[in-house]
């Protein structure tokens, strides 16, 4: 805000609001805007799907600027919140605001302040919110308006004020309906809790069983995998104390054996001299 774009400052402004896709609030407050300001601020928001707020008071629109605002506002879809206070405004802008208001659905908030609107611009914005429900404020203060025609329009606004809270009623109704709901089923939710608490409590403990058991089963495992093992080593020592005394054996025997063989052939060899000797004594007998 409060910056000077009388001059050529505004040439790319429309061009930018026509391609913004993320700027929802704009405000060039005291920027010496003048007509030719608004046609290119009417041209760039006529496209633009996201702008909400818009303020542009203390400027120089006049009715030329304020008209052109307001045939764009009979179409554009986002604005929300529009400020063209003390923008030197008479009877024309006013009126055209004004029947503006007749086909925009979208615009909740208008600040016309210290504008020269007079009574006939007040009525014809009471006549024109007859036709549309979404606005809900209009701030005309320090205009030259005259009470009856300002009253028409304060009542105007408060109509669209209460059916409004109307229409939001069945929503709260219905929020305020579950809530009830909700409660009166806290008895039967604590009571599912207090179950569902006693059945996690039991699971744990069995849990707690079971982990005790394995414990006991486990170690129960390892004694006997110890037993099993010192057994093992046992046989194993018993099969090599035997295994050594199977070779002594046949070592034994091996040489009982040679023993043998060689008794054995001495008693041979005796045996074949005996027999001759024997043959020699028969002969000699003979």
């Amino acid at each position: 805000s409060e910056n000077d774009f009388s001059g050529d400052g505004f040439t790319n402004l429309s061009s930018y609001l026509w391609a913004n896709t993320s700027l929802t609030h704009l405000t060039m407050e005291r920027c010496s805007l003048n007509p030719r300001c608004g046609d290119a601020i009417a041209s760039g928001i006529s496209r633009n799907e996201v702008l909400r707020f818009l303020y542009l008071a203390g400027n120089f629109l006049g009715d030329e600027g304020a008209t052109t605002l307001a045939k764009t506002l009979e179409h554009q879809t986002s604005l929300k919140v529009l400020d063209i206070s003390e923008n030197n405004i008479c009877r024309a802008g006013g009126l055209a605001l004004a029947n503006a208001i007749k086909l925009n659905r979208t615009l909740v908030s208008l600040i016309l302040k210290a504008n020269r609107f007079d009574g006939a611009v007040a009525s014809a914005m009471a006549e024109s919110m007859q036709g549309n429900k979404v606005l809900l404020k209009v701030e005309m203060q320090f205009n030259p308006i005259d009470h009856k025609s300002l009253r028409e329009l304060e009542t105007a606004v408060s109509v669209n004020r209460e059916e409004f809270k109307k229409r939001q009623l069945p929503e709260y109704v219905m929020k305020r309906d579950e809530l009830l709901d909700i409660f009166s089923q806290k008895d039967t939710i604590d009571a599912e809790m207090v179950a569902v608490a006693e059945v996690l409590e039991n699971a744990r403990r069995e849990l707690e069983e079971v982990e005790t058991a394995a414990a006991k089963e486990k170690e129960e495992i390892i004694a006997a995998n110890t037993l099993l093992e010192e057994e093992l080593d046992k046989l194993l020592d018993e099969a090599i104390e035997l295994d050594k005394q199977k070779t002594n054996l046949d070592r034994d025997m091996t040489d009982q054996n040679f023993i043998f063989e060689e008794k054995k052939g001495r008693m041979i060899a005796q045996l074949g001299r005996h027999r001759t000797e024997f043959e020699k004594f028969s002969k000699e007998v003979h």
